[in-house]
């Protein structure tokens, strides 16, 4: 008798979609594809930037990235591609290009991406990024999880605020899903 007419139809048929749909999402991924992401250096939006600048990681599944810098309160804006490979489940690193002695025109010759485990207080996934030359960590900072960007404000004259600047952070499209520490 075809399966079809069998009374194990319904629930060979949920047992299926269940199975179709838990193969699909981020709960799907590899452990080691939790950067296939954009990260920033701003963990949330409205940080007011001093230096009016911001840097951007892209890891895309392919093994490339791109590394966006924005400067001049995001009048400024220069990229660079570079390649990049899987540690263990919670590293990875950018190393130099082919023929290239150093990562992204900077004076190391490994960028290791490592998960911390760290929830900010704002919801951002922390990522730290240690530079290393010769095996040695020169050193380090810290990434957040989202694509963030840069925009001129107005300053307020509100009494006490002594410190006024006119570039601050927003989410280029949408902010990433929170995270938690439970």
């Amino acid at each position: 008798m075809p399966l079809t007419n069998t009374k194990l139809r319904r629930p060979l048929w949920a047992a299926l979609l269940l199975t179709s749909a838990a193969a699909c999402g981020p709960e799907s991924r590899e452990p080691s594809d939790w950067m296939l992401e954009t990260f920033s250096t701003a963990r949330t939006a409205g940080t007011i930037f001093t230096a009016s600048s911001l840097a951007k990681y892209t890891f895309e599944e392919d093994g490339l990235g791109q590394l966006v810098q924005i400067s001049a309160c995001g009048r400024d804006v220069s990229s660079q591609n570079f390649r990049w490979e899987r540690g263990d489940g919670s590293t990875l690193s950018i190393l130099p290009a082919e023929g290239e002695e150093h990562v992204l025109a900077s004076p190391n010759d490994e960028w290791r991406f490592a998960r911390t485990g760290v929830c900010t207080p704002e919801g951002a996934d922390e990522v730290r990024l240690d530079k290393f030359k010769d095996g040695e960590k020169l050193s380090s900072s810290y990434v957040f999880r989202g694509d963030m960007c840069l925009e001129r404000f107005e300053c307020s004259d509100t009494e006490g605020d002594s410190q006024c600047d006119d570039c601050r952070t927003y989410w280029c499209d949408a902010p990433p899903p929170k995270c938690s520490d439970d």
